[in-house]
C-alpha cells in the first residue's frame, strides 16, 4: 500500500514539473510593467500620420518574451523588440495613418507575453479623426413608415464644415416620390440641416 502512495506522489511531482516553467522552478521569472497603458491622440484632423512610442520594462529576472500582438484599427502599426533582458526596457513604437478613418476611433493593443503574472498587456487606443465635413450623427438617414404614415416620419442630420473655407451647398434633391428632402442653414457656411420626411 505504501508503494502506491509513492508511485501516487512521484507521479503528481513529475506531472507538476512538466506543466511548470523551468524559469519558475528555478524561481526565475520575468514581470512586465508598462509605462502606460493608454494612449488618447485627442482630436486629429482626417489624413494626419501620427506616432506615439510606449515603453515596458522587465522588472523580473528572467527574459521577458513578446509572444505575440493583437489590434484591429487599419492603418495601425506597432513595433516592439520580441526580447526584453531582466531589468532593461524595450519601446512599443505605435504608427497610425487617418488618412483611411474618421469619426470616433477605439481600440485594445493586445501583447501576449511569457509573464505568468500578466500573459497580455493591454494599450487602449483612443482618439477622433475629423472629416472636412462630417454628417452627424450618422452619414445616412433611416425612415420607416407604413404607407398610412407618409408626411408624419421626419429625419435629420446636420452637415458640419470642418475647413477654414467656407462650405457652400448649391442644392438638394429627393430620388423618387416617396420622401422630400429640404436644406436650412444654420450657420451658413459652416453648418447645414438636413431633414427627410
Amino acid at each position: 500500500m505504501k508503494r502506491d502512495y509513492l508511485g501516487i506522489g512521484l507521479f503528481a511531482l513529475a506531472l507538476l514539473f512538466h506543466f511548470v516553467p523551468l524559469s519558475l522552478a528555478q524561481g526565475k521569472t520575468p514581470r512586465a510593467v508598462l509605462e502606460s497603458a493608454v494612449y488618447d491622440f485627442g482630436t486629429v484632423k482626417k489624413g494626419a500620420k501620427l506616432s506615439h512610442t510606449i515603453s515596458v520594462r522587465n522588472k523580473g529576472d528572467a527574459p521577458l518574451i513578446i509572444e505575440g500582438m493583437r489590434f484591429s484599427v487599419p492603418m495601425l502599426r506597432v513595433g516592439v523588440n520580441r526580447l526584453v533582458a531582466p531589468e532593461e526596457e524595450a519601446n512599443i513604437v505605435l504608427e497610425l495613418d487617418t488618412a483611411e478613418l474618421s469619426g470616433q476611433v477605439l481600440d485594445d493593443i493586445v501583447l501576449h507575453t511569457n509573464d505568468p503574472q500578466a500573459s497580455q498587456l493591454s494599450i487602449r487606443l483612443q482618439g477622433r479623426v475629423q472629416s472636412p465635413v462630417e454628417v452627424l450623427p450618422r452619414p445616412a438617414i433611416y425612415l420607416s413608415a407604413f404607407r398610412w404614415e407618409t408626411g408624419t416620419k421626419t429625419g435629420v442630420v446636420t452637415v458640419a464644415n470642418n475647413e477654414e473655407s467656407p462650405l457652400e451647398i448649391l442644392g438638394n434633391r429627393a430620388e423618387g416620390d416617396r420622401f422630400s428632402a429640404a436644406l436650412t442653414p444654420i450657420e451658413e457656411g459652416r453648418r447645414y440641416s438636413i431633414s427627410s420626411s
